[in-house]
C-alpha cells in the first residue's frame, strides 16, 4: 500500500517553506533538519498515525520525524549513531523512542516495521 501512495506522490511537488524546529546547540546542522511541515504532510498522505502502523527512522539525527509523530498522537522509533545528535533527540521525544547505535546492526526483527520514514542524510 505504502509504495502505490509513493509512486502516486512523485506526480506532486511538496514545497517547504524553510520554517524548522533544530535545538540551539545544533543551529549549524540547520541544513539537514526536515521541516515540521513536510512530515506532517508525509504522515497525512501516507496515513502513518493509526494504531497498527509501525514507523522508524533510521537516521533520526536531531529526531524531527519522531517528534512530530508524538505531537501527532503517533509512534515512530528513531535510531542515532552519533552521541550529541541522540542526546537531542532523546531531550526532544524522550529515551524510549530513540535508540543510540548503528541500524544496519540493530537486533531487529525482520518485518519489524510498516514504513522506514526519513530524510536525506
Amino acid at each position: 500500500m505504502y509504495q502505490e501512495l509513493f509512486n502516486a506522490s512523485q506526480q506532486r511537488t511538496i514545497q517547504s517553506d524553510g520554517r524548522i524546529f533544530i535545538p540551539q546547540e545544533h543551529e549549524h546542522e540547520a541544513h539537514t533538519v526536515i521541516p515540521d511541515h513536510i512530515v506532517h504532510f508525509c504522515i497525512h498522505y501516507f496515513r502513518l498515525i493509526n494504531s497498527s502502523c509501525k514507523v522508524i527512522d533510521p537516521l533520526c539525527g536531531l529526531g524531527s520525524i519522531p517528534r512530530v509523530f508524538k505531537e501527532k498522537g503517533g509512534k515512530c522509533l528513531g535510531v542515532e549513531i552519533d552521541n550529541d545528535r541522540y542526546k537531542a533527540a532523546a531531550r526532544l521525544v524522550g529515551e524510549n523512542t530513540v535508540i543510540r547505535g548503528d541500524f544496519l546492526t540493530a537486533p531487529f526483527r525482520p518485518h519489524s516495521f510498516d514504513c522506514i520514514f526519513t530524510s536525506f542524510p
